[in-house]
């Protein structure tokens, strides 16, 4: 990988050749392609990139009747990561097409993944342990690099207390008094107490948010999860 130009170069490629893929019905190899793209270091690709790649998903998913339900998943899970309004409005468009088909037999398959990873470090992590993602993708039967994306993702959200040692590939868990931990509102990004009283959770993906900050997105979106755009339940 040379540079920002040639990544971009690169990526514009990548869409036109999944587009291609998709206009000849060929929707796997589509969804294949489309995933090269997040095989690049976040800071190289423009985020109009993403925003073209997810809206290309959802017409592949609706093309495809769902077909492609599986194959989408790595997608669906690495999307909600890049926090992106743009990109969350078509994840939700993608996810809800999806549990209208009979190709995803299980409606909640996108959270099922990561919420099976999260629940296994829950339970079977102690505090000051280190677990080898490379073992634990093996254990799971999960990709390495999506289970470092949820594992961030998971940290991120306050599931987990501990922080990631990317050299070692090793989750290091941290001391469990740590949990008056600082979180992000998904909607400003700016940090917000753990047991902040203006603090709202969606239950579904966990995703927190500053009360006037929801209710700003409530109002001009509709009372959907900006992330997994599930229905919130606000007082």
């Amino acid at each position: 990988m040379s540079d920002y130009f040639e990544v971009r170069e690169i990526t514009e490629e990548i869409l036109r050749q999944a587009n291609d893929a998709l206009n000849s019905r060929r929707y796997r190899e589509s969804v294949q392609i489309l995933t090269d793209i997040l095989n690049y270091p976040q800071e190289y690709v423009e985020m109009e990139r993403y925003r073209e790649a997810y809206e290309l998903l959802v017409k592949i998913i609706k093309e495809s009747k769902g077909s492609v339900a599986l194959d989408v998943l790595p997608l669906i899970i690495a999307g909600r990561l890049l926090e992106d309004p743009i990109v969350d409005m078509n994840l939700g468009i993608a996810v809800s097409e999806l549990e209208q088909t009979q190709a995803a037999k299980d409606p909640n398959l996108f959270q099922n993944t990561r919420d099976r990873i999260i629940q296994w470090l829950i339970d079977n992590t102690e505090e000051f342990a280190r677990v080898r993602l490379e073992e634990l993708s093996q254990d799971l039967n999960v990709p390495l690099d999506l289970l470092e994306r949820i594992i961030k993702d998971a940290i991120f959200d306050g599931y987990i207390v501990g922080k990631l040692d990317e050299e070692k590939k090793e989750l290091v868990v941290m001391p469990y008094e740590q949990e008056k931990r600082q979180l992000k509102c998904i909607i400003c990004y700016q940090d917000i107490d753990f047991d902040a009283p203006d603090l709202v959770r969606c239950k579904y993906c966990g995703s927190v948010a500053h009360y006037e900050h929801i209710m700003q997105w409530v109002a001009a979106a509709g009372k959907k999860c900006p992330r997994c755009m599930s229905e919130l339940e606000l007082e």
